[in-house]
């Protein structure tokens, strides 16, 4: 299974593209299913066959991490590439669990009866997720955990899903969540918007008001917030600066060309993305910083890395 990504950004880029391979010459190529990619360092985790997985960005043999006959997904691992976090159904409802990056016993982070999934992590460490547990309407909102102690504080937000943190504890979220409303170019009146909360904001920003569609999983990264958006007809990534008073403006953001059909799920680390596909898990390198209004875009060839499942 291959993904092809004809076009990249700016400056030095590598594309990779996950896809598996055939365990014998004779033998044809096994259609993986691999979904909720996060990356840190040379280090990809990613769902595959209800369990989590890592393999590193060159590929090859692919490592399970877990085995549970409950299902796991949404892989986030920890600034220090420590440890990973993932929800899992291992006694009815979906819950946060946690367990080292090199493998080992998973640690049961939340009790609250109601679905709870791992969004992310802040620098100092503390693991962010959403839940409708502590919303007496059927809104999710985000809560820190304090792993050391076990404390959970609410982030005063009335309604927030997907989260990205960046140094300084700033949050650029998604509001509302996910519709469910899976068709193309969206624009009803619950399309996704990205949000900007600093810690001492009375209020949060919409940094994508000027787009009637959809914008979804926003990640920080090297001074600029990547997202998710149709602006342009098809779901492409995007990036904007998340400072000063052009923030958010549509001529502050720069489309990074990955046709595709769907992209469902991002994550970026370093100088890396990973991008699911509905299918497929690819890979680019954005090469931005600051608060530069504009990116150009470049053609570069694509590199194949190959995924074995064992």
């Amino acid at each position: 299974m291959k993904c092809t990504l004809p076009s990249a950004i700016a400056g030095s880029l590598l594309a990779f593209v996950f896809g598996s391979v055939a365990l014998a010459a004779d033998a044809p190529a096994p259609q993986g299913y691999y979904r909720y990619p996060a990356i840190h360092g040379d280090t990809i985790a990613f769902v595959a066959e209800g369990d989590v997985w890592t393999v590193g960005i060159k590929g090859g043999v692919a490592r399970r991490l877990t085995s549970h006959p409950g299902e796991e997904t949404h892989p986030r691992i920890s600034p220090d590439g420590q440890l990973l976090a993932f929800a899992a159904s291992y006694e009815g409802p979906t819950e946060v669990y946690t367990m080292p990056l090199e493998g080992g016993s998973p640690t049961r982070r939340t009790f609250s009866a109601d679905t709870s999934v791992p969004v992310g992590w802040t620098p100092g460490g503390h693991l962010l997720y959403n839940t409708q547990h502590y919303s007496t309407l059927p809104n999710l909102q985000l809560v820190e955990i304090d792993l050391a102690n076990g404390r959970h504080t609410r982030i005063p937000l009335s309604q927030s899903g997907e989260a990205s943190i960046d140094p300084n504890g700033t949050i650029y979220f998604v509001r509302p969540p996910f519709h469910r409303q899976a068709v193309k170019r969206y624009h009803g009146g619950t399309a996704r918007k990205i949000w900007r909360f600093a810690p001492k904001d009375t209020e949060a920003t919409n940094l994508t008001a000027d787009y009637v569609g959809e914008s979804f999983a926003p990640m920080w990264e090297h001074g600029r917030v990547y997202f998710v958006t149709d602006r342009d007809g098809t779901l492409n990534i995007w990036s904007m600066k998340p400072c000063g008073p052009a923030a958010g403006a549509a001529a502050a953001a720069s489309a990074h060309a990955i046709p595709s059909n769907h992209i469902y799920f991002v994550s970026i680390h370093g100088f890396f993305a990973v991008i699911d596909h509905i299918r497929n898990v690819c890979g680019e390198r954005p090469v931005s910083s600051g608060c530069d209004s504009s990116l150009s875009l470049t053609h570069q060839p694509t590199i194949e890395v190959e995924i074995v499942l064992r």
